[in-house]
């Protein structure tokens, strides 16, 4: 399925419309539930109210995302866009090393994978993201705020802080490939696969969720 190319400005104005136009479009799977487009923005709402109604995120925080590439952490990422603030992402990394990345980070919340634990810093399962609805009714930016940065560790162990602009400006006009390893956050995956591939409507599928070896090796 293939949809028009329309001239959007921004990821979450691309999501919202898909969740308009083609609600039932299957954007990614769980093991217990399939995330059409519909549903997605949907759980980016219910994350923008949990993360600031609950958890007290607020413009210009950052927040770090420690785990396997798991989808929901999408999710997150564009609820933080909502929301005015920063995602740190740490993935594909051992625990020790994800702990040493925090120390002297301004970081005010840490989402996790299941089995991972911090004590240290304010922390939450990602599955608590979106596992029940919340009624606070969030207070977004207009537009994707310029302090809403992704923040990618280069193998120098430096800080390379992205805008919107900066991952649009860079988006292949077609996916690659619609599947996606243990790490989602990368300039290269961003840009070649799954900005894309959410701007044609197509079914990502994630390392992370994915049982299908078949699945796994073509990438359909």
């Amino acid at each position: 399925m293939h949809f028009p190319a329309d001239n959007f400005t921004n990821m979450l104005a691309l999501l919202q419309h898909q969740a308009q136009a083609h609600a039932d479009a299957v954007a990614y799977v769980l093991s217990d539930r399939v995330i059409t487009y519909r549903r997605f923005w949907s759980r980016i709402e219910r994350a923008c109210a949990r993360l600031q109604g609950e958890w007290g995120v607020r413009q210009g925080d950052v927040v770090a995302y420690a785990g396997n590439g798991h989808p929901d952490a999408l999710i997150l990422y564009f609820a933080l866009l909502r929301l005015g603030a920063s995602l740190l992402p740490l993935e594909a990394l051992a625990p020790e090393v994800v702990r040493a990345a925090l120390i002297g980070q301004p970081i005010s919340l840490v989402l996790h994978d299941d089995g991972m634990t911090f004590d240290t810093v304010k922390a939450q399962p990602l599955q608590r993201l979106l596992e029940a609805w919340c009624h606070y009714e969030p207070l977004c930016v207009d537009e994707v705020s310029s302090s809403a940065r992704l923040l990618l560790r280069s193998e120098q162990d430096e800080l390379q802080t992205l805008t919107m602009d900066h991952l649009l400006s860079a988006m292949a006009p077609h996916a690659r490939s619609l599947y996606v390893g243990r790490q989602i956050f990368s300039l290269d995956i961003l840009t070649s696969v799954i900005f894309p591939a959410l701007h044609a409507g197509r079914e990502l599928i994630f390392a992370a969720t994915d049982t299908g070896g078949e699945r796994q090796r073509t990438g359909s």
